[in-house]
């Protein structure tokens, strides 16, 4: 939960939901350009201790914005995501002292 938290809140992304279940987060946004309006659903979840996964959907809208944007985002979701772990791993060290 704290990933999804601070991943969310430092991506400011035009979520219009956010619904968590007991393994999986799940964002859906909306983006509008010039070119159009796309709707992206982005499914988060743990497939086993070591594996994280990011899914993105198209939901609705043009495909070149939902690529373009996905492709961003996951290059974001990723940046944080390795910020997260070496912070935690920084606190587990700490810990361990």
């Amino acid at each position: 939960m704290e990933f999804v938290v601070c991943a969310v809140s430092k991506l400011q992304l035009p979520s219009d939901t956010l619904e968590i279940e007991e393994d999986e987060y799940t964002l859906m946004a909306h983006f509008t350009t010039e070119k159009g309006v796309a709707t992206i659903m982005m499914c988060l979840y743990k497939k086993d201790e070591e594996t994280s996964v990011i899914e993105f959907k198209k939901i609705s809208g043009d495909y070149g914005i939902y690529n373009t944007k996905s492709n961003e985002l996951q290059k974001k979701f990723l940046d944080i995501l390795t910020e997260y772990n070496e912070k935690a791993k920084k606190r587990e060290e700490n810990v361990a002292k």
